[in-house]
């Protein structure tokens, strides 16, 4: 222990607290970011749907033409 006759409990429980600060951040910042993916995956999959429509479409009116 250093030399010295007593744990730091005082040193342990500062860093508990910092270290308590720092998780609750990180964890909002993680529902933060769960919630952005979210909301892209959306995105991404209603532009998927257009533009397979859009496919459809086209060859649809190429079909037509024949």
């Amino acid at each position: 222990m250093n030399g010295k006759t007593s744990l730091p409990i005082k040193a342990w429980k500062s860093e508990a607290a910092r270290l308590t600060i720092e998780k609750d951040n990180l964890h909002g910042e993680f529902y933060r970011l769960k919630e952005e993916v979210k909301e892209v995956e959306t995105i991404r999959r209603n532009v998927e749907i257009m533009a397979r429509d859009e496919r459809r479409t086209v060859t649809r009116d190429m079909r037509a033409e024949l």
